[in-house]
């Protein structure tokens, strides 16, 4: 009887923690793409330094973002939850810019926190200096 208790209680405990573990881990694969996201926002400031232009090659000949943390990167990014990629962008005013997105793989548990965007809003239109999500709270 005291066994049936105890394979009980651990049975509701596990149905509440697990969930908020799944959680915390989503937040966490999140977070390494925002700051793969911001590496290559900075990497094309200084690129744009040097050659007066923005590349969407994040790998040798381009940004030579350099691999880590389970990137890796040719003219993508990418590692076991997400693809991130950069396009570049001429507005119909104001100087070229570009956007970087990070979409989650299809097969990754990543699908449901949406797509990340950086110079791009919720839908993934153009808009300098906005960080935004395609799902939840919309943000980063």
């Amino acid at each position: 009887m005291e066994l049936l208790i105890v394979v009980v209680i651990m049975g509701i405990l596990t149905a509440i923690a697990l969930p908020s573990y799944q959680k915390s881990v989503q937040k966490g694969n999140r977070s390494g793409a925002e700051q793969l996201m911001l590496q290559i926002a900075s990497l094309e400031q200084q690129y744009f330094i040097d050659a007066r232009s923005y590349t969407n090659t994040l790998g040798s000949g381009g940004l030579s973002v350099p691999a880590g943390s389970g990137w890796s990167c040719t003219t993508n990014c990418t590692n076991t939850y997400y693809t991130v990629s950069v396009t570049l962008v001429t507005p119909t005013s104001g100087p070229p810019s570009y956007t970087i997105t990070a979409t989650p793989i299809s097969s990754s548990k990543q699908v449901s926190d949406g797509t990340l965007y950086y110079n791009a809003d919720k839908t993934g239109t153009y808009s300098l200096g906005t960080k935004a999500r395609s799902t939840g709270d919309y943000s980063w």
